[in-house]
């Protein structure tokens, strides 16, 4: 995307889950104001958890926020208010999370290459067994007519 660039870390987004519902990034004003966390608790946040806060930034620098991660704005101060949950353990939960859909994400890539690989053999050994029979439908064999 053209005047974005992403953190190192961040997880690949198709450009589908990259915006909000109206197609737009966020600033961390519209982030604030649609979660109710004050922006300098989202820099903050994002300092001490930038595994699971990672806005993508402009070319001048300044955070644009996509709706997963406004989501996950919205999970950190549920979990984080009223003393509920310390960071540590929030980095750890969410962090965990992320970490098991990326192995889950790798598991199921290796399955369906396994499968996608079986198909095509099966594919080819019938186009083999196909093509077999078709050319010796073609060429009879000559030991009757020879004698």
């Amino acid at each position: 995307m053209p005047g974005f660039h992403k953190p190192r870390g961040t997880e690949r987004m198709t450009e589908q889950n990259n915006r909000n519902g109206d197609g737009r990034l966020m600033s961390i004003r519209e982030v604030s104001l649609l979660t109710g966390v004050p922006p300098h608790t989202l820099r903050f946040w994002e300092k001490e958890m930038p595994e699971i806060l990672q806005p993508e930034r402009t070319q001048g620098g300044q955070r644009r926020y996509d709706a997963e991660m406004a989501e996950r704005v919205r999970m950190i101060k549920e979990l984080s208010q009223e003393g509920k949950c310390p960071l540590g353990m929030i980095r750890q939960t969410l962090g965990r999370s992320q970490s098991r859909e990326l192995e889950t994400s790798i598991v199921l890539d290796t399955q369906s290459q396994r499968l996608i690989e079986h198909i095509v053999d099966e594919i080819a050994g019938l186009l083999k067994s196909r093509l077999f029979h078709f050319l010796q439908s073609r060429n009879p064999t000559r030991s009757g007519r020879d004698q």
